[in-house]
């Protein structure tokens, strides 16, 4: 299964979002409020990955490869553009950004048991041309 969302990806990621929060005792307790950056990211994910979602889960171990692209930044030098692609080397981090888009694959009805049926994850992270999160899910069948 592959398919690509031309969206401008969201640099605000799961990690991003946390802060210290009070519990009703007074209490402090690290986590996310509902109308966090994070949080309305991972919401608008949902949303457009629903349209590209199977009809049934996936079931079994699964190999997920996602490269997320960036526009170009403003001040880029044209020989780096005229590369047509190059790594993107800025927040967010590589690891935070996988919590979030498993989790929206995850909410969005891809996988039968959640995202611990990733076996095998390749993210990418650049800046070209054309913005967008680029997926490619298929079975893990190496033994």
């Amino acid at each position: 299964m592959n398919f690509h969302l031309a969206i401008l990806p969201p640099k605000a990621t799961h990690q991003g979002s946390s802060m210290i929060m009070k519990r009703k005792d007074g209490s402090s307790f690290v986590g996310r409020p509902g109308n966090s950056p994070g949080a309305k990211a991972k919401k608008s994910l949902v949303q457009l990955l629903m349209a590209h979602a199977p009809e049934k889960p996936l079931e079994g171990p699964l190999r997920v490869s996602i490269l997320v692209v960036w526009p170009w930044r403003k001040s880029e030098p044209k020989y780096r553009k005229a590369l047509r692609a190059a790594p993107h080397f800025v927040k967010p981090d590589l690891d935070n950004y996988a919590k979030l888009l498993l989790d929206a694959l995850a909410d969005a009805a891809f996988f039968a048991t959640g995202d611990q049926q990733v076996s095998h994850l390749n993210l990418s992270k650049a800046w070209a041309d054309q913005p967008g999160i680029h997926f490619t899910i298929e079975p893990d069948e190496t033994e």
